[in-house]
């Protein structure tokens, strides 16, 4: 039996435990939630008959729209979970029956995997093995087995377009649904737009669309005629997101990655400069105008309570460092060490850190640190090379943009806690996609 016969037979007999399942559970009164739940694995399994990567697809529309926080019901069903877990068997098995398997390493790999390593370090003693599981599962863990599917199955450039169309059509729609939730009273910011779940924050929406946005306009550099039209689109509804958004740290992202664009494209120095120059005016107008908006503008926001709690959290997870220096408080556990941490006047209760890397200080301490800082460094260079060396017959605008969504990631991130959270990454998952993909392209 060849290789296709086999990953067929192999695809086939899920699908039928699958669907053979589903009529038992019709005929015994299945719930809709239910009846959801499993035609949409059954969808997953067909889709990965035909080949993981439509799987992988049907996965990041579940990621960004997050059908369990919109329906509270399917939580118990764990689809996100559930689908990651199809996809990368069916990777699995296609990369057994392969006659020449593809070649899976990649530097970032070695730090995603020892990053995991000091998060199990730290959370393990403390915490115990249930709920090491359960954060393992439900958090760092899935986003990291995103990262391996999406860093696998979207090195080709057609691949990559597919990818970056998914979350470029996703991004709006999530826009679409909050800008219907603003209207109909359905979110606690007033006059600020916000997702659920994930994405509840406006500030946590704001940095997964500045992500997507340096990606569209890859696609759009790349495209002609309605594919062009359509990537300046999305590009355009995703930017009027994150204004709507009026996060301030989303906002600088999005600045970041419209600077870089612009100055990528520029070849003359002295243009340059009077790039920048004209660049740095426009942007400290539009980002003063943007903080006042929230009540303090660029002089004033040592008032601003916001602000005044982000560093206090900040100094509350150096502290948290300094007092565990080998362990740290243990994964997702800051909001509630930060109660020992806090000042006795302090307005907020408790509150998360606030800063990607602070929130690795605190929870993961050295261990976290000394694995997270090389594996962003290893991403930069990644991501570097690819647009460097980016081949020209394979999607070269694409590949240089990876290191844009990065960019805009490790702006945004430096005011939220973004360290385990899928948008990162899918968006390292990406960077090694593209940068592994230009070998084989070449």
């Amino acid at each position: 039996m060849g290789r296709d016969q086999r990953l067929i037979a192999c695809a086939a007999g899920s699908a039928a435990v699958v669907g053979t399942a589903l009529f038992w559970l019709i005929g015994h009164g299945l719930s809709p939630e239910l009846l959801i739940a499993a035609v949409l694995g059954l969808v997953v399994v067909v889709a990965a008959l035909v080949e993981p990567f439509w799987a992988l697809l049907l996965l990041l529309v579940v990621v960004y729209l997050r059908p369990a926080d919109r329906l509270p019901a399917l939580a118990p069903f764990r689809l996100q979970l559930l689908m990651m877990g199809i996809t990368a068997l069916f990777l699995i098995i296609q990369q057994s029956l392969a006659d020449r398997p593809p070649r899976l390493r990649h530097p970032a790999n070695g730090w995603v995997l020892a990053f995991l390593a000091a998060g199990l370090w730290a959370t393990l003693p403390s915490q115990g093995l249930a709920y090491t599981v359960k954060v393992l599962s439900e958090g760092i863990g899935s986003s990291m087995l995103l990262y391996f599917l999406v860093s696998n199955l979207a090195q080709t450039g057609p691949r990559l377009r597919a990818v970056v169309w998914t979350l470029g059509v996703m991004g709006a729609v999530n826009v679409v649904l909050a800008v219907l939730s603003l209207r109909a009273g359905g979110n606690q910011y007033a006059g600020r737009l916000a997702g659920v779940g994930l994405l509840n924050d406006p500030n946590d929406l704001a940095l997964s669309l500045v992500m997507i946005v340096p990606l569209l306009l890859g696609l759009w550099q790349g495209s002609r005629g309605p594919a062009r039209l359509g990537a300046g689109g999305l590009a355009a509804v995703l930017v009027a997101g994150i204004l709507g958004t009026r996060s301030r740290g989303g906002l600088l992202a999005l600045l970041a990655v419209l600077f870089l664009t612009g100055y990528r494209r520029i070849r003359s120095p002295r243009w340059r400069v009077v790039y920048v120059v004209l660049a740095l005016a426009l942007a400290l107008g539009t980002v003063h105008r943007v903080f006042a908006a929230r009540g303090y503008g660029l002089t004033s926001m040592g008032r601003d309570i916001s602000v005044q709690g982000r560093l206090t959290a900040w100094k509350g997870g150096l502290r948290m460092m300094a007092d565990h220096p080998l362990r740290g408080v243990g994964l997702y556990q800051f909001p509630t060490a930060f109660l020992a941490y806090r000042p006795k006047d302090f307005e907020f209760v408790t509150l998360t850190a606030h800063n990607s890397l602070i929130l690795v200080a605190g929870e993961l301490a050295w261990p976290g640190l000394l694995t997270f800082l090389p594996l962003l460094g290893t991403l930069l260079v990644a991501a570097a090379r690819a647009r460097r060396q980016a081949p020209e017959r394979d999607e070269p605008e694409l590949r240089q943009s990876v290191e844009l969504c990065l960019a805009g990631w490790m702006v945004a991130a430096m005011f939220l806690s973004q360290s385990y959270h899928v948008w990162l990454y899918i968006g390292a998952g990406l960077v090694v996609a593209a940068d592994r993909g230009r070998e084989t392209a070449r």
